[in-house]
């Protein structure tokens, strides 16, 4: 959980969730604070309603302590069968 996250890190990227969110989510704790970019995945895993939305993916500039995300749209994606 983010409460773990406070004081320790600038950026957390949570790779394994299902939906992409553009926009970073800022944490704020007092005086620190942190932000959380997620991706998404970029392939269907499963039928949820998560999955249904847009795929990306995203290009992370990092210099010093500032960062910037360029999002790519996906054209296509890997097919998902399901039996």
């Amino acid at each position: 959980t983010d409460e773990m996250l406070r004081g320790f890190f600038d950026l957390v990227i949570w790779g394994h969730e299902h939906e992409c969110i553009q926009e970073p989510l800022m944490v704020q704790d007092g005086d620190r604070s942190f932000d959380i970019l997620q991706p998404g995945s970029s392939i269907v895993t499963s039928l949820s309603v998560e999955e249904a939305k847009p795929k990306h993916c995203c290009v992370l500039e990092v210099w010093k302590t500032q960062y910037k995300v360029s999002w790519h749209a996906l054209q296509s994606t890997r097919p998902f069968y399901i039996e």
